[in-house]
């Protein structure tokens, strides 16, 4: 408890020094030998405080540093041996090590097999629940949206990966973790359109998505899933008629109606998010001024607002 307490309070110090990365940097170096004593002694107890450090260094600096690489196949073995239980713990710093530090990552093919191994093990582990496996399709998410062009070789897998859990969706059954296999398809059209639809025909799965998707569509109702749509739409769109599957030829008239209905809907769930962050700004202000906001509840907001803007920034 007090270890746990310690590492708490250095968080919070982390995050009050956003501003200075020559300090981060200094903090990462120190704080190493406390990370990797963790999580090779698998002191579970100090799991989520230590990956919320990563966290937060990776997060903060907006950038990934040779101390943080050093210590990614750790993170790795980690989650392998003693961590899978971890992973909604986990899954930030792995987004950031994606989104931060994308050229290092698409240059090594290590970095990209240990990453997809996650992916799979997340979506197939029976230890893992449907709330858990959605950091799975966040995983999908990230690594597309930030790589493309240079993964094609994981779309195929990926789209097996999630069809595993979207056979007989309807929209009656739609759970929370089912919407996000749907935008984990969504964005491998996103990512290659040509390329998905293929390996969709080649399975005989195009017809079963659209429906699933389009039946759906008013779920959509996020900021980030509205853009989503629009800009995997519109990449559809560029395909020349004959080279689309003969049910998206046929259902044209449809894939324009979505889009209409997207673009309508927009600026209210914009609206939405505004009012959101505004009541989040003001409780944060009303915390401040009592004085009486902790270092854990503090960094959890802080968090979930970085990782809101970080999905939404990756779009548009």
């Amino acid at each position: 408890m007090a270890a746990s307490g310690v590492l708490k309070t250095i968080t919070t110090l982390l995050l009050s020094l956003e501003s200075t990365p020559e300090l981060l940097s200094r903090l990462e170096n120190a704080l190493l030998p406390v990370i990797t004593y963790s999580l090779e002694n698998a002191i579970i107890d100090l799991y989520e405080d230590i990956f919320d450090i990563i966290d937060t260094c990776t997060f903060s600096t907006k950038q990934i540093s040779q101390t943080m690489w050093g210590i990614f196949e750790l993170i790795y073995k980690t989650f392998k041996d003693t961590g899978i239980d971890y992973i909604e713990e986990i899954f930030p710093s792995l987004d950031n090590y994606i989104s931060y530090g994308t050229q290092f990552f698409i240059q090594n093919t290590t970095l990209q097999r240990m990453i997809n191994d996650i992916v799979e093990t997340v979506m197939t582990s029976d230890r893992l629940n449907e709330s858990e496996r959605i950091c799975g399709c966040k995983l999908i998410e990230s690594i597309l949206l930030n790589c493309r062009g240079v993964v094609d070789q994981y779309v195929g897998p990926f789209i097996d990966l999630v069809f595993k859990h979207l056979s007989n969706t309807k929209s009656t059954s739609l759970t929370n973790f089912k919407f996000y296999c749907i935008e984990a398809v969504i964005n491998c059209l996103y990512y290659n359109p040509l390329l998905s639809l293929h390996i969709l025909e080649e399975r005989n799965l195009t017809q079963t998505f659209f429906s699933i998707w389009f039946d759906n569509i008013k779920k959509f109702s996020r900021v980030h899933d509205k853009k989503l749509v629009v800009v995997t739409l519109c990449s559809l769109m560029e395909i020349p008629v004959e080279q689309l599957p003969s049910i998206l030829q046929t259902g044209w008239p449809q894939v324009l109606e979505v889009i209409l209905t997207i673009f309508k809907s927009l600026p209210k769930a914009e609206e939405n998010r505004n009012e959101m962050e505004k009541m989040y700004d003001n409780e944060s202000d009303d915390d401040d001024d009592d004085g009486e906001a902790d270092g854990e509840s503090e960094n959890r907001g802080d968090q979930a607002v970085g990782d809101d803007d970080g999905w939404e920034g990756n779009i548009l």
